[in-house]
Order: structure tokens, then C-alpha cells, then sequence
């Protein structure tokens, strides 16, 4: 089975070499390699870190990534966010287009649109082929705890928050933007202890109810 997007880098435009950041940094050799190594064609570009410049630095930095990256086959997927530097759709948008490379286009995370600016009629107006792939997770009314812990520790699975997933799709169903679709749920309570425990009861019904497999009375597709 082969991938088709490696994520993240998020090395791609000048660090505070005074900082120490809590995320290591990955850069666009280290993306593109392993990238290459799992035959994946595209990579995802997500603006983690703090920066000082404007529009037109993360436009000539994201250019200039892109085009390494076509030297290698591949295409880049820029991640909008729900924090700053490169806040909710309309800017992450702004940036792509600016930077007008063949093989540069978006990420849509569907936690980053709601919770930022969930502007549906600009959704409905990028072309469909400029989003790359699409991440889907559902999350509370309000952020839990702050918005970053909300990103990393509280996203729930679809259809168990209030995002308006149903809508959002749809858009990007119209549009031909449901490209590479998958699931984001990065959360304490899909990883926690008690899952784990419900996941190891979930393979043992499985495996007795996988019974009559083994017996002949199912066949594979």
C-alpha cells in the first residue's frame, strides 16, 4: 500500500536560532526524503512556528519550497491554521495563490477551519484541484483547556462534536476538493488507557465473530 502525503515539514522559512521550540523542527530535506522513501507524492507544509515578516516572506518562502519540491516530483500542501502566522483559510488562500505554483495547493483540516474563520462561500469558490487533501476531526463548542491543547489533546471524532462537517464536505464534494481524504483526531481520549483497553476488547470480539472466516462461510473481496 503506498502513502500519498508525508506530514510535516515545518522547517520552511527562518527560525529564531535563539529559541528553543518544543517541536523539533523538520525541514524540506528531511520531508522530501521521506517523502522519496515511501513513494508518497505529496508533502504537507504547516507554518508551526512563530514569524516576524509579512505576507510576502511566507509567499517567497513557500515558492521557493515548492519548487524544490517539483525538482523532486512532488507537490506541496500548505496547512492553514487556527493560530498565527498563517491564520484560518482566507490567508493560508492568499498565500498559495500569491506564490502561484502548479504544484502548490492546500491542506483542509476541518478542526483549522472551524476553529478559526469557517468561511464557506470562499471554500466554495477554491478550485477543487488546489486542495490536496483534506483532514477530518470534530471538536466541542468551545476550545478545551486553550486552543492549542484543543488541537493536540481534544479533537474528537467525526460526527462525536458540532462542527458542521456534514456542510464543509460537501462543499469540497461539489467543488472535486475531496482529494486524499483521512482522518486527524489527535486527542487524550482516542489514546488514552481506557481506549487502548477498549480497543484490545474490540479485536477479541472480532477475532470470535471472525470465526466463521476461518470455517469457510465468509469470502473475501
Amino acid at each position: 500500500m503506498a502513502l500519498a502525503l508525508i506530514d510535516a515539514v515545518t522547517h520552511w522559512y527562518p527560525l529564531d536560532p535563539t529559541r528553543t521550540y518544543r517541536m523539533q523542527p523538520v525541514d524540506a530535506a528531511e520531508g522530501f526524503a521521506a517523502a522519496e522513501a515511501f513513494g508518497c507524492s505529496h508533502v504537507s507544509v504547516v507554518p508551526a512556528f512563530p514569524a516576524d515578516f509579512g505576507l510576502d516572506g511566507f509567499v517567497e518562502h513557500f515558492a521557493a519550497l515548492c519548487d524544490q519540491a517539483a525538482e523532486r516530483g512532488l507537490a506541496a500542501a500548505l496547512e492553514f491554521t487556527a493560530v498565527r502566522p498563517v491564520y484560518g483559510l482566507a490567508t493560508g488562500w492568499e498565500h498559495r495563490a500569491a506564490a502561484d505554483r502548479p504544484n502548490g495547493g492546500l491542506i483542509f483540516d476541518t478542526w483549522q477551519f472551524f476553529r478559526s474563520e469557517p468561511d464557506f462561500a470562499l471554500l466554495a469558490a477554491i478550485p477543487g484541484e488546489r486542495i490536496f487533501a483534506v483532514q477530518v476531526s470534530d471538536g466541542a463548542a468551545e476550545p478545551m483547556e486553550s486552543l492549542l491543547k484543543d488541537m493536540m489533546l481534544h479533537r474528537r471524532l467525526p460526527g462525536d462534536g458540532v462542527f458542521d462537517l456534514r456542510r464543509a464536505l460537501n462543499v469540497l464534494q461539489r467543488t472535486g476538493g475531496l482529494n486524499r481524504v483521512g482522518p486527524e483526531v489527535a486527542s487524550r481520549a482516542e489514546t488514552g488507557p481506557a481506549c487502548r483497553r477498549d480497543r484490545r476488547a474490540g479485536r477479541r470480539g472480532a477475532g470470535r465473530r471472525a470465526g466463521g472466516a476461518r470455517r469457510g462461510t465468509l469470502k473475501p473481496v
